[in-house]
C-alpha cells in the first residue's frame, strides 16, 4: 500500500481509491507498505513488512513495527522507532550536517534537531558534514556526501563514508585499538571486523591505539 498524505495519493491494496481530507496519522498493512506525511505532525505506522515511512516537515512518530524498515523524519523534532527487524533512519535529503547518536538515541542539528531514536540499526547521512554513532551491535553507517565522521562502536560494523574526505572514528572505545585502512583484517577491539568504504582517516581512543 503507498500512501501520500501531502499528495493525496492513495495506491493498492484495501486502500485503493480512498479519498483521505485532514488526515494526519496512517497505519500500514502486513506487507511492504510506503507511507509519506505531510507538513503537520504525523503518526506513521508500518506495521509488519518492510516499510519506507517518511515524516517530511512536522514533529513526527514513526514506527516501522516488524521487518527491515527505512525511516526518514524529515524536519523538525521527530520520534524514530524501528521496531523488530534491521531498520534503519536516513538523513539523506537533509543539506546541513547532522548528528545522529544511534547509543545515546538522539539526534542534533539539520533535519536530526530533536530527534529520538529506538531500535534503529543502521544510518544514512545526508549531503552535510555528518557524524553518524552507532551501538554496540553490527551497524552500517553511510555517510553519503561532505566530510563525514563514522563511529560504529564495538561489533563489526561498516562504515562507508560515500563522497569527501571521511573519518573511522574510535573515540568512544573503552579500550586502545588496532585500525588500519590497508589491512582492516588485523583490526582489534572496537575495530575488529569493521568495513572500511570510502574512509580517508582514522581517529583514535583515549587510549593506547596502533
Amino acid at each position: 500500500m503507498r500512501v501520500d498524505l501531502a499528495g493525496a495519493v492513495v495506491e493498492g491494496g484495501d486502500a485503493a481509491g480512498d479519498r483521505f481530507e485532514s488526515i494526519e496519522n496512517v497505519a500500514g498493512t502486513g506487507f511492504d507498505d510506503r507511507l509519506a506525511g505531510d507538513a503537520s505532525a504525523n503518526a506513521l505506522t508500518g506495521n509488519a513488512g518492510d516499510d519506507v515511512l517518511d515524516g517530511r516537515a512536522g514533529n513526527d512518530s514513526l514506527q516501522g513495527g516488524a521487518g527491515d524498515d527505512l525511516l526518514t523524519g524529515g524536519s523538525g523534532a521527530d520520534t524514530l522507532a524501528g521496531g523488530t527487524g534491521s531498520d534503519t533512519a536516513s538523513y539523506a535529503d537533509a543539506t546541513a550536517g547532522v548528528v545522529v547518536n544511534l547509543a545515546s538515541g538522539l539526534g542534533a542539528g539539520g533535519d536530526a534537531e530533536g530527534d529520538v531514536l529506538s531500535s534503529i540499526e543502521h544510518l544514512v547521512g545526508g549531503s552535510g558534514n555528518d557524524t553518524l554513532v552507532g551501538t554496540a551491535d553490527a551497524n552500517r553507517l553511510l555517510g553519503g556526501k561532505g566530510d563525514d565522521t563514522l563511529e560504529g562502536g564495538a561489533n563489526a560494523d561498516i562504515l562507508d563514508g560515500g563522497e569527501g574526505s571521511n573519518t573511522a572514528s574510535y573515540a568512544g572505545a573503552a579500550a586502545g585499538v588496532l585500525a588500519q585502512l590497508a589491512q582492516p583484517e588485523l583490526n582489534t577491539g572496537d575495530a575488529a571486523g569493521d568495513v572500511y568504504l570510502n574512509i580517508e582517516h582514522l581517529k583514535g581512543s583515549a587510549h593506547g591505539d596502533t
